[in-house]
């Protein structure tokens, strides 16, 4: 099977990556905004994309716009790259035969509640990333009778050698002594996805033939606030953790893995509190 993955050199493309190429049955083509580290160079946004996706099999796509979080300024560019450029490249993928498009979305399409989203839920995002990422999600739906199409809906992926993200961000806070705030003495609740789940949930899809397409959430096996991440990371890493609580309602974002154990007949296996220590070890701050 020849599988062409988009954002190759960002975090999940690049361990994503490493498995495909260490079980070498896959032919790949990698392709990076950059086109560093023997990446293929490639802009969904102009480019022509059909030579990249000539005899493609499989389409994973990671790539997503950088400035995701500079809105307003940067929202031209966001949706630029999350929504035009994936449609350019359906249609690439349609024209030239793909089978399969495995799409890496975010679990920040769904309105917000105080429960484990399940997939079914109402699709209302209250920000502006993850408007331009369901905007993504239904420009591919019109492309359902082309290709077997899957919506992978991440929840907070973290691992070795993450940079500024949520976890890696709270290990730094604490390493430079600041004073964090928590809601109600929570913060935010959430279930984290260890980014070998994200691999190893890839890697089931692309081995599937029974896999019935559509929508999937992919959190971790477990709920936690952020108070207990940080208290986790500071024992670990025997800090004082500085906080002070606020009188505030938790924003709760989790999700259901039950669909995907369902079709699967897998769930996520790493817990938060038993990977501190490789995530300390892996430089993620």
């Amino acid at each position: 099977m020849k599988i062409l993955v988009t954002g190759a050199s960002g975090y999940i493309g690049k361990n994503l990556t490493k498995s495909l190429k260490d079980q070498k049955t896959w032919d790949l083509k990698l392709l990076s905004g950059s086109g560093k580290n023997g990446f293929i160079k490639c802009d969904l946004t102009k480019d022509d994309l059909s030579e990249v996706v000539s005899g493609v099999d499989c389409v994973l796509h990671l790539a997503q716009s950088e400035k995701y979080r500079d809105f307003p300024e940067c929202a031209d560019e966001i949706l630029s790259v999350n929504v035009l450029g994936l449609q350019r490249l359906a249609e690439a993928s349609r024209k030239a035969g793909v089978k399969r498009f495995i799409n890496f979305s975010s679990g920040n399409v769904y309105a917000p509640k105080d429960s484990d989203f399940i997939e079914n839920d109402l699709l209302a995002p209250t920000d502006f990333y993850g408007q331009s990422k369901l905007m993504g999600e239904q420009v591919l739906d019109f492309y359902r009778p082309y290709f077997e199409l899957f919506h992978i809906r991440l929840f907070c992926p973290y691992g070795p050698g993450q940079t500024d993200k949520l976890v890696p961000n709270m290990i730094q806070s604490i390493l430079d002594g600041k004073e964090l705030y928590f809601a109600n003495h929570k913060g935010l609740v959430f279930n984290p996805i260890h980014i070998n789940d994200v691999v190893e949930l890839t890697m089931k899809i692309l081995e599937s033939d029974t896999l019935e397409p559509g929508a999937f959430n992919l959190g971790g096996p477990n709920n936690l606030s952020l108070f207990e991440v940080c208290e986790s990371i500071s024992k670990k890493l025997d800090r004082d953790l500085k906080y002070k609580n606020v009188e505030q309602t938790p924003k709760y974002f989790t999700c259901s893995n039950q669909k995907l154990k369902a079709q699967l007949n897998w769930a996520p296996k790493r817990v938060f509190v038993e990977e501190v220590s490789s995530l300390l070890e892996g430089g993620a701050s």
